[in-house]
């Protein structure tokens, strides 16, 4: 099969034929750590709100205004709803970082699968999934001396810390291990052999310079990781009408089997742009795209089917 003459059939055929779902008809309830303590959620106009139980064991009515741009977990601190948004994630430098920030996870690829992230001074932990789906607890010391990304190395928070001395860059992070073999860094280049699909080991060769996020095997040709813009973003949730456990996802994914959510979701919810959902991992199977919410995901013929997903540009 070839890969763009089937993404192409694919995309023209869902939307030549009406398949593409139009409308959401409820706002979905976003996934958290806080939904273990908090109760009577509720989203309204971009606001979420919910009653949450407080350290004493009391409970307290709050609300989260503009939601949507939470990055990583929603969760709750002491009665209120918290998280982690953009214009949070400054330099903080002096001695009382950690304390008075109320000790915010720092950025990385890792929170796409992992949860429960915290921060103890400079020490960062997460519960993590492996590439089956298990989740592991991770602790990473020192985080503030990470270069680079933090990401999950199969259920392990990692990142790079020492350049080599006899390079300018170190070796990156990234998918990329799991089908490269026998790389070398030379200066800011770096060379791997790298399986394509249909099994061939290729030669390949990257610039490192614009590779912050890290690497990943592209049909036996290795990539930089690019960030999404801030609208790409697909949520899938276990029960219908965004309901249940749900993880958010910002990119291509070709086996939600490593993020513990393959052949499980009941709902999808959109926030901007055109995703398609196939019921095979490396986007095989059956596909369907999607450019809004879908609160159940039977009326398309794929309930608990999607095993992987990516952004149609």
């Amino acid at each position: 099969m070839r890969m763009n003459q089937s993404l192409a059939c694919v995309v023209a055929l869902v939307i030549g034929g009406s398949i593409l779902a139009t409308s959401a008809s409820a706002q979905p309830i976003p996934s958290g750590s806080y939904q273990r303590s908090c109760d009577n959620i509720s989203v309204y106009d971009n606001s979420l709100r919910a009653r949450c139980q407080t350290a004493d064991g009391d409970w307290s009515n709050s609300s989260l205004d503009d939601y949507s741009e939470c990055e990583g977990d929603i969760g709750n601190s002491d009665g209120g709803l918290s998280c982690v948004r953009n214009d949070d994630r400054g330099d903080d430098r002096g001695d009382d970082r950690g304390h008075n920030r109320g000790d915010r996870a720092p950025a990385g690829s890792y929170q796409e699968s992992c949860q429960r992230e915290s921060v103890d001074g400079g020490d960062l932990s997460a519960d993590c999934a492996d590439r089956n789906g298990r989740v592991h607890h991770s602790e990473m010391q020192d985080y503030r001396d990470c270069r680079g990304d933090i990401s999950n190395d199969n259920g392990t928070l990692r990142c790079s810390r020492n350049i080599d001395a006899d390079n300018e860059y170190s070796v990156p992070t990234g998918t990329w291990r799991l089908t490269c073999r026998d790389h070398r860094v030379s200066r800011n280049v770096l060379i791997a052999e790298c399986r394509n699909r249909q099994g061939q080991w290729v030669i390949t060769s990257v610039d490192l310079r614009n590779c912050r996020l890290g690497m990943s095997n592209e049909n036996g040709r290795l990539a930089c990781i690019q960030a999404a813009p801030l609208g790409w973003r697909l949520s899938l949730y276990k029960n219908t009408n965004y309901r249940g456990a749900g993880r958010t996802f910002v990119g291509d994914v070709p086996n939600l089997g490593r993020y513990g959510f393959a052949s499980i979701a009941s709902s999808a919810y959109v926030r901007a742009g055109t995703w398609l959902l196939c019921t095979r991992v490396n986007y095989g199977g059956r596909c369907i795209g999607l450019r809004s919410g879908a609160p159940n995901l039977a009326r398309l013929g794929i309930n608990d089917s999607v095993r992987s997903l990516r952004r149609i540009r």
